[in-house]
C-alpha cells in the first residue's frame, strides 16, 4: 500500500494572496534585498538567520514545530498526535484545534522575541490539512499568525533508515493519485504558503533539487507563489549521499536554481563559492531571498506592533483551561473501538472480565508519546497508564504475549541497563539519553518474544 502523508510545520510568515497589501510587501521585499550584499543575503538563506543591524533586519530562527502543539518552547496545550486526531475525521474539530496552536505560537513569539502522518488516505489527508492550514494562518487579510508548511514533498514513503539516499520510483499514476491529491488541496484549497521538500530522490533527482516536482508541478501546474524550505540537512545529502553533484557549492546552487529558497542547514553558505564559480547568479539567489522576506513582512516583523492583530494575543493563553477543554475533546474524538470478531485480538476474556488493559510498552511512556519533532510541553503530563489507573482499577501491564513492562523505569539520561543486567531482566530499555526509558522494547505482541528472546518471560511464552 502506498504511504501518502501530508506533515505540517509550524514557520511564522504569510499566506497566499494577490492583494493590494501583498504586492506592497512584495516592493518593500525587493527594495530590502537590493539593499544587502551577497554576503548578507546568503546568510539569511539558512534556517538560523543571523541579525543585520545596519538594515534593521533582526535575527530569525525560522524553524519550529506545532503538529499537535508548539513544540520545544515550554509550557503548550498538547493536543493528540497526527494519526491519532486523523481517526476523529472531524475536519472542524481539526481548524478549532489548529487556531489553538497558532494563538500559543503568537503569544510565545511575543512574549519571548520560534507519527508525523494522518494516515495514507490522501483524500482524508488533504481535507484535514485544509482546515489545519486556515486555522493556522488565521482570517486577517493583511497580517498572518502563522504559516503551514506541508511535507515533506514528495513520494516520502521509501525505508526509513535509507531515506537519504533512497531513489522512489512510482508510476505516473500512482504519483499523481497517491502522493500528490493532499499536498495539492493543501497548497491550492488550504493556501498553505511554506513547502518543505523531502530527502529522498524521485526519478533519479532529489527532492529538493527537482524540477520536476518544485517547478513543472508546485509553481508551474499549482501556481504556488511562496517558498520552499528544504528538510535539515537534505541540501548536503545531494553531494555526500545521492552524490548528484560533487560539492557543496554545486548542491547549494542545484538547490536554488530549482526553486528550494530556504536551507535548513548550512550548505547554503556555499552559495558565496557558488557564485564566484558560475554555478548560480546573485539575481537567481534574490529571487528566492525575496519570497523569504515577503514571509517575513507579512508577519509583521517590519511594523509597529500595534498595526498587527495578532500581536495582542497575551501570553496567559498558554495551556488555557478552555484550551484543555478542547484537547481532551480531540483525544476522545480519536478514541477507534476493535470489534473482537471471531476472538482476533489477543484477550482472554475468562480472565480479563471486568478489567482494562494496556498492552503496548507505551503504556508507561509520556515523553515517548510527545517525541522528535512534536514534543510539546504540559504542566500535568502523566504516562497512559496513570491516567487510566486515575479512573480504574490498576492492573498488571503487559507487552503483549509473554512480555512485561519494568516496574521500575530508569532515570532520565541513564540509558541503556548493562548487558547482563538486560538479559536477566528479559528486557532491554530505549538507549536514547532524553527519553525516560520507561518502555521497554519497541514492538508489542508477538514480536515481544524476539525482542525478550532471553528473557525468562519470553521462555516461558515459549513454552506454552
Amino acid at each position: 500500500m502506498s504511504s501518502c502523508s501530508c506533515r505540517l510545520a509550524v514557520l511564522f510568515a504569510a499566506t497566499v494572496t494577490t492583494s493590494a497589501a501583498a504586492q506592497t510587501f512584495e516592493r518593500r521585499a525587493a527594495d530590502l534585498v537590493g539593499r544587502m550584499t551577497l554576503e548578507e543575503k546568503v546568510s539569511q538563506m539558512m534556517d538560523r538567520a543571523p541579525a543585520t543591524e545596519r538594515l534593521g533586519i533582526p535575527e530569525y530562527n525560522w524553524w519550529n514545530e506545532g503538529l499537535h502543539g508548539v513544540a520545544r518552547s515550554g509550557l503548550a496545550t498538547v493536543f493528540p498526535q497526527a494519526i491519532g486526531f486523523a481517526a476523529t475525521w472531524n475536519d472542524s474539530l481539526v481548524l478549532r484545534m489548529a487556531s489553538v496552536i497558532s494563538d500559543e505560537f503568537r503569544a510565545k513569539h511575543h512574549e519571548y522575541v520560534g507519527q508525523e502522518t494522518y494516515g495514507e488516505d490522501p483524500y482524508l489527508t488533504g481535507r484535514l490539512a485544509v482546515q489545519f492550514i486556515r486555522g493556522l494562518q488565521g482570517d486577517d487579510p493583511r497580517y498572518l499568525k502563522a504559516v503551514a508548511t506541508v511535507k515533506h514533498f514528495a513520494v516520502h514513503s521509501g525505508p526509513e533508515p535509507e531515506r537519504h539516499e533512497f531513489d522512489a520510483q512510482v508510476s505516473e499514476r500512482d504519483l499523481r493519485e497517491s502522493y500528490l491529491p493532499h499536498f495539492e488541496m493543501a497548497i491550492r484549497e488550504g493556501g498553505a504558503y511554506s513547502l518543505m521538500c523531502a530527502y529522498n530522490r524521485v526519478y533519479g533527482k532529489p527532492a529538493c533539487g527537482n524540477d520536476l516536482l518544485l517547478q513543472r508541478i508546485l509553481r508551474g501546474e499549482w501556481r504556488f507563489p511562496g517558498y520552499v524550505v528544504s528538510d535539515c540537512g537534505a541540501i548536503g545529502d545531494m553531494y555526500l549521499r545521492h552524490k548528484v553533484v560533487p560539492t557543496a557549492a554545486a548542491a547549494a546552487a542545484l538547490g536554488v536554481h530549482t526553486g528550494t529558497d530556504l536551507d535548513c542547514g548550512n550548505e547554503y553558505a556555499s552559495l558565496i563559492d557558488a557564485v564566484h564559480q558560475g554555478l548560480i547568479t546573485e539575481q537567481q539567489i534574490d529571487t528566492s531571498l525575496i519570497r523569504l522576506f515577503v514571509a517575513r513582512f507579512r508577519l509583521g516583523m517590519f511594523d509597529p506592533p500595534e498595526q498587527v492583530k495578532w500581536a495582542r494575543i497575551p501570553i496567559t493563553v498558554l495551556d488555557d483551561s478552555s484550551h484543555r477543554v478542547l484537547a481532551r475533546r480531540v483525544a476522545r474524538e480519536s478514541i477507534v473501538l476493535l470489534k473482537n470478531a471471531g476472538h482476533l485480538l489477543p484477550l482472554r476474556p475468562r480472565h480479563d472480565r471486568g478489567h482494562r488493559a494496556q498492552r503496548r510498552p507505551m503504556a508507561y511512556a509520556a515523553r515517548q508519546l510527545q517525541r522528535h519533532s512534536s514534543r510539546s510541553g504540559h504542566a500535568a503530563a502523566r504516562h497512559p497508564r496513570g491516567g487510566v489507573a486515575a479512573h480504574a482499577r490498576p492492573v498488571r501491564p503487559r507487552l503483549g504475549p509473554g512480555g512485561r513492562v519494568p516496574r521500575a523505569c530508569p532515570r532520565p539520561g541513564v540509558g541503556a541497563v548493562d548487558g547482563a543486567r538486560a538479559a536477566r531482566a528479559g528486557r532491554r530499555f530505549l538507549r536514547e539519553p532524553d527519553d525516560v526509558g520507561c518502555a521497554a522494547v519497541r514492538a508489542g505482541g508477538l514480536d515481544a518474544r524476539r525482542a525478550l528472546g532471553r528473557g525468562s518471560a519470553a521462555r516461558r511464552h515459549e513454552r506454552r
